[in-house]
Formats: C-alpha cells, sequence, structure tokens
C-alpha cells in the first residue's frame, strides 16, 4: 500500500514549485511511497506523480532521485524543511529517461534496491528531480528512513508520550447563551464530516496499543454536557432553541460517552485542568492565589461530574506549561506533583540553559518550591517536535506530515540509542488536522520499533530522573500588559457583590464563571484578548446594572422638637433579592444612640428606617447618612435637620417660673377666700342684732 507524500514538507513544497514556475509553471510533482522506514538492503516502492497543467503534450522529461547523507543531529532536519539539502549525494539514481507528460496526471512506478554498505540507521534527505534538457522543472523533498530491526529485541525504545490538549475558547457568551454552532461541528458524527472531538475519539478507539494522554479541559466538557441537554444558540439576530432531541445534542451527548470512555480506559489518561485554564503563574503574583486554588478544585469536581469518574491531579499540564517555584510553594500538591512543563522555563535560569546543552533532555527533572520541601518532578516538552508540528499544521498530506515528525522522533532517538529517555510533547488545540492525517501520524509512530508509545504518567514514573540539585524556576514577574487591570476591576467588583448578597444569589454563579473565563490563559494562546474581557466586562456591567436598582431618595428640611426623636430614611431596594448594607450617619448637631455605623439589611422593596437620634445643638444642623455595601456607595443623603429653640435647662427654667407663678397663685387665692369668711361673719352679727331689737 503507497503512502502519499503530495506536499511531503508543506513550507519547502510551495518554495520549490515556486522556483520551478519561471521554467515550467505548468509542471508539478508528487511523491508516494510505500513505507514510513526500510531495512538498510530494502527495497523501497515508490509512484512519482507529475501533473501537466497545460494541454500539451510535454516530451523529453528524465526523473532522478539523489539521496543526501543522514542526519547527524536533529538540527540536520531543518535543511530539509528549508529546502536546503546537503550537495553531498550518497545516492544518485535516474528513475526514468525522455518521459513524455500527457496533459494531466502522469504517474510513474519505480523500485529502488537500498545498497546496505551505503545505509546505516538514520534519516537521509531524499530529492526527486524533473528535468527537460538537464534543467529542474519541478522537485520535491521528502526523507528516507533506514533503521535495522533485525535484532529488535536489544532496542531501547523512546519512550514517546503525545498529549492531546483540549483546551479551546468557551463557546457560550457571558450570558450563558450559545455563540453559534461550532461545537455543534466538533461533536458531528457524521460519517462524512466527522467533528475534531469525535476522531479524537475514533484514534483512541482505533489504536487501542497506543497509550496517550489527554489535558482535559472543564470549560469543554461543561459546554459539551450543557449542548446534550438541549440549548439556546443565537441566530442572526435573535436566539433559537434546540432541543434535547436534536441532531446537535444528541451528538454532544455520544461525545460526552465517548470521552467518559476515554476517561476510563486503562491506554489512556486523563490530566485534569483546572476550570478555565487560568495563567497560574499571573494570578500568584496578582496575589489571587484563591482564585488559582478555586479554579484547581473547581475544574477536578467539574470533570468527575462529566466524566462520571474519579480523576487524579498527581499528573498535570499546567496552563500554557507554565508554573515556578512560587506557584509550586503557594498551591502545595494541589498543583500537582509530576508537571508536563514548557521547554522555555529553562531558560529563566543558568542552572536551567545548561540542562539544554548537549543532547536533548530527556529525563525528569526534580523542581524547587514543593511546600514542605515535597517531591515535585517535570518532564519539559520537547521543543523540536513541537516546532515540527507547527511546520507541518497546514499540510493536508497526511503521508507527508507522518514522515516529517516519524524523521524527528528517529533523529532524537539516534542521539543515545542506548539510554531509556522520554520524549514528551502537546499536541496544539488549535492543529487540528483531518481524520487521515491521523491515522497515518499513529501508524507511523505505532510501527516504528524504536518508538514506544506511552501515558505521561508512564514516562514520569518508569525513565530514570536526572541526577539533579531542585531546579529553581524564576518567577516572570507580574503581568506587563493591562489586560489583568481590566480583569482586576471585574474581580473586585464581584467580591464586592458577593459580599453583598446571600450564597444563593442566582447571579453569584454566571459571575464567577465569567470572571473564571476572563482569568483563562486561552485567550494568549489564541489570541483572543479581547473576547476574554468581554466576560469581565459582563461581571462589571451586571454588578452596575444590579446597584442601579438601589435608590436612596433626597429629603428635605425637617425639624425635630424634642431632645429624644427618630429620623425617617428611606431606601428603595429594586432587586428582587435581600442585601446586606451598611449605613454611616454623621452630624454637626446630633447624635445617635444606635452608633453612626449601623447594619441593615435591605429587603426588596422600599425599605423605611426610623434612626433614633438626640439633639445637641440648636437651630438648623446637618444630616448625613450613606449607604454602602463594601466599597460600593448606594447612595447619600445630606440634609437639614431644624432642632427645638427649648433645651433641657430652658424647660427647666420655664417649668420653675410656672411653678413660682403658681405658687403664688394658690396663695393669694387662699389669702381671698380668708378675707370673704371674715366679712360674711360681720353681716351675720348686724342682722341678728337687728332681730333682738324687733
Amino acid at each position: 500500500m503507497l503512502i502519499a507524500f503530495m506536499l511531503a514538507q508543506p513550507l519547502l513544497a510551495v518554495g520549490t514549485v515556486a522556483h520551478a514556475a519561471a521554467r515550467t509553471p505548468d509542471v508539478r510533482i508528487a511523491l508516494a511511497k510505500d513505507a514510513y522506514w526500510y531495512e538498510p538492503d530494502g527495497l523501497v516502492g515508490m509512484v512519482v506523480t507529475l501533473d501537466n497543467a497545460t494541454r500539451q503534450a510535454v516530451r523529453g522529461v528524465d526523473v532522478r532521485l539523489r539521496i543526501q547523507p543522514r542526519n547527524t543531529s536533529r538540527a540536520d532536519l531543518d535543511n530539509t524543511f528549508d529546502g536546503k539539502p546537503a550537495k553531498v549525494f550518497r545516492q544518485t539514481t535516474w528513475l526514468g529517461r525522455n518521459l513524455t507528460l500527457n496533459p494531466g496526471n502522469n504517474s510513474f512506478k519505480y523500485q529502488l534496491q537500498l545498497d546496505p554498505s551505503r545505509f546505516e540507521d538514520g534519516v537521509y534527505p531524499l530529492t526527486i528531480d524533473a528535468l527537460k534538457a538537464g534543467t529542474p522543472v519541478a522537485n520535491i523533498i521528502s526523507e528516507l528512513i533506514v533503521f535495522s530491526a533485525k535484532n529488535s529485541g536489544d532496542i531501547t525504545p523512546l519512550n514517546l508520550s503525545i498529549v492531546f490538549d483540549t483546551l479551546e475558547p468557551p463557546h457560550r457568551d457571558p450570558d450563558g447563551t450559545f455563540q453559534n454552532e461550532d461545537l455543534a461541528a466538533e461533536c458531528s458524527t457524521s460519517s462524512k464530516n466527522p467533528g475534531w472531538l469525535t476522531n479524537l475519539l475514533w484514534l483512541a478507539d482505533t489504536y487501542p496499543e497506543v497509550n496517550l494522554s489527554f489535558s482535559m479541559s472543564p470549560m469543554l466538557t461543561e459546554d459539551i454536557s450543557n449542548m446534550a441537554s438541549g440549548y439556546d444558540v443565537k441566530s442572526g439576530d435573535g436566539v433559537k432553541h434546540v432541543g434535547p432531541g436534536s441532531r446537535e445534542a444528541l451528538d454532544a451527548g455520544a461525545t460526552l460517552s465517548g470521552l467518559r470512555r476515554l476517561a476510563q480506559s486503562q491506554h489512556n489518561e486523563v490530566m485534569p485542568q483546572p476550570y478555565a485554564s487560568p495563567d497560574l503563574e499571573s494570578l500568584v503574583s496578582l496575589k489571587w492565589t484563591a482564585d488559582a486554588r478555586d479554579q484547581l478544585t473547581a475544574g477536578r469536581k467539574m470533570l468527575e461530574k462529566d466524566l462520571d469518574t474519579a480523576v487524579s491531579d498527581e499528573f498535570s499540564s499546567p496552563p500554557g506549561q507554565l508554573v515556578n517555584s512560587r506557584v509550586l510553594h503557594a498551591l502545595g500538591p494541589q498543583a500537582g506533583q509530576f508537571m508536563l512543563l514548557s521547554s522555555s522555563l529553562l531558560g529563566r535560569s543558568n542552572a536551567g540553559r545548561r540542562l539544554l546543552k548537549g543532547a536533548t533532555l530527556g529525563q525528569p527533572v526534580d523542581l524547587a518550591g514543593g511546600a514542605n520541601g515535597g517531591k515535585v518532578q517535570a518532564l519539559f516538552e520537547d521543543a523540536r517536535l513541537r516546532g515540527v508540528f507547527d511546520r507541518v499544521s497546514q499540510s493536508e498530506d497526511p503521508g507527508g506530515v507522518a514522515q516529517c515528525i516519524l524523521s524527528e522522533l528517529t533523529n532524537l532517538y539516534l542521539e543515545r540509542p542506548d539510554k531509556l529517555r522520554d520524549c514528551t510533547v502537546e499536541w496544539p488545540s488549535t492543529w487540528r488536522p483531518s481524520r487521515q492525517v491521523l491515522n497515518e501520524v499513529m501508524k507511523a509512530i505505532s510501527g516504528a520499533p524504536w518508538l514506544k508509545t506511552t501515558t505521561f504518567a508512564q514516562s514520569i514514573m518508569n525513565v530514570p530522573s536526572l541526577e539533579n540539585d531542585p531546579l529553581d524556576i524564576p518567577d516572570p514577574g507580574p503581568p506587563s500588559n493591562d489586560y489583568f487591570s481590566q480583569v482586576a476591576s471585574a474581580r473586585s467588583q464581584y467580591q464586592g457583590f458577593k459580599a453583598m448578597v446571600k450564597p444563593d444569589n442566582l447571579l453569584l454563579a454566571p459571575m464567577a464563571r465569567d470572571l473564571a473565563y476572563s482569568e483563562s490563559d486561552v485567550w494568549s494562546e489564541w489570541s483572543r484578548q479581547i473576547q476574554g474581557l468581554s466576560y469581565a466586562s459582563w461581571v462589571s456591567g451586571t454588578v452596575d446594572v444590579e446597584l442601579a436598582k438601589v435608590q436612596v431618595p433626597q429629603t428635605g428640611t425637617f425639624s425635630i422638637s424634642s431632645s429624644d426623636k427618630t429620623i425617617s430614611l428611606s431606601i428603595v431596594n429594586g432587586t428582587s433579592y435581600p442585601i446586606r448594607a451598611t449605613i454611616t450617619l454623621a452630624s454637626n448637631g446630633l447624635t445617635f444612640p444606635q452608633g453612626s455605623v449601623q447594619k441593615v439589611t435591605l429587603e426588596p422593596k422600599e425599605n423605611v428606617l426610623e434612626i433614633p437620634v438626640r439633639v445637641k445643638k440648636q437651630g438648623r444642623v446637618r444630616f448625613l447618612a450613606r449607604v454602602q455595601t463594601g466599597d460600593f456607595i448606594l447612595g447619600e443623603v445630606d440634609s437639614s435637620v431644624l432642632t427645638s429653640r427649648f433645651n433641657t435647662f430652658a424647660i427647666m427654667v420655664v417649668g420653675g417660673v410656672l411653678l413660682l407663678i403658681g405658687l403664688l397663685w394658690v396663695r393669694q387665692t387662699a389669702e381671698l377666700r380668708k378675707a370673704g369668711k371674715h366679712r360674711r361673719g360681720k353681716v351675720g352679727n348686724a342682722e341678728e342684732g337687728r332681730g333682738e331689737e324687733v
């Protein structure tokens, strides 16, 4: 069975065709071989296809094959990628002479017998040129891998751990509505156009003997779970509801079931991500360690719920593969004990740079910073293989992609073929090739006896650790851009809102989710910072809207006519939930028996608060009341109060005067009564006398 190599190296092929275009722009060349590697005495079967795009036959075309010397280092493969192979040739063979190319594709089958005296284990650049009158009109460069597997029992294979990164931006808008049908397409089970997630599950099912790891995003599984239950999605200027019995929802359910099987498989490993894959270095640097812990805990719980199985956080691939010793110390065992980290971290210190010298670092490394001196180890991602992934990610040629990846891995193995080492690489979440590409890559690496596919956990536990002093990874410092300053503002508002409402408030969950989304590393990886900030803006905007529903009407001037009185304060809570608030009181003529700072609960209605006061000053005084919750000022009242002109002393004086007047009046009344009785007695006596005289 032939393996097609239409574009063995995509970047190279475009360049070489353009180079030939100045001479014969309408002739292109393609190559297909019958295997990815050969024994030193093997027979190479190939098909060379020349595409003549003109309407006339092209005659007198020769086809020449050249094999350059084998790569002596991994960097030598770059010459092939860049279209600059060595000018020295190990073997030259004319595959065809004086050929006639009819319009369209012209395919020619050839066999090449390798001379074992000329070849040893290694990767050999292979060039095929189509020439007319000695001048190249088209060419292509591939690789020829030669390996002797006759004594396969003596081979110490290279442990290869491929970790598929499933992180992608959330599919729901800040309000929870699905933005589009992209996730439905990723979950599609259509045989004609299967989705990316369906292809990943197909890969795991098709190659059960291949051990794979998956860095699982809880954001993704949560979105899939929501979709499987039926969902609302934007459609034009409106929103449509997609029911749980729809094709999209059923595909999402099938994908979720497949992920559950994957998580429970003995051949595959699920490595949990924090909930929204936050930038742990930035969070700890900003002293948001509590956020980091919450996301780690929430992520594991979300995966265990969605995948219906226990998930260990012992093995992890931190967001962006970035942590430092400060992060390890701050988060402790929760960060994980065995980690896949970016090799860029090694460049932060002299000790790390020394580990990059010489042969590729392929062993676990002890790290400094573990809580209470705990052991923490890391495997550093193979940067060169990740670079090859980036080079071939634009190619749609399955065989060419697989050949490039296998060539890179073969060069790595041959650095130290007798030593047990590891190569761990993360398959970028942004590279989503076809099922055919995935199939050929797995076929190539699983069929190479010098490679052994392992999970990340198997590699870091089975490959001997490097004997090194614990490596300290310096802190890169606080984030330099203003992205996190805007997230900080939303975070502050969320915390203030959380403090003013009850724990069961319905707005807290979506706010917490969107704040976590805004802290995600996905926006940097996918270059979508503006979209990331939309989630922070939604949090801030929602808090502002809710705060605006609380009104504190102003009051006019009012009077207090006694020494002890209450002032009525009206506060309207226009939300649908109670709010915990603080009232701060101040006055230049009143005191407050219950204190100048009072805690209140504002029910969802008009709240009339009676505030006891005591008058200390006559006349017009100022009364101020501020209603706030945390740092949020809900409203203020600034009013004038007219106090009574009679104070206690004046009342006592007036009372004393009135008492004295009363006493005098009583005395005078008593004297008048006494005088009246005396006069009435004299009249009576006279009358009596006159009576006697009659």
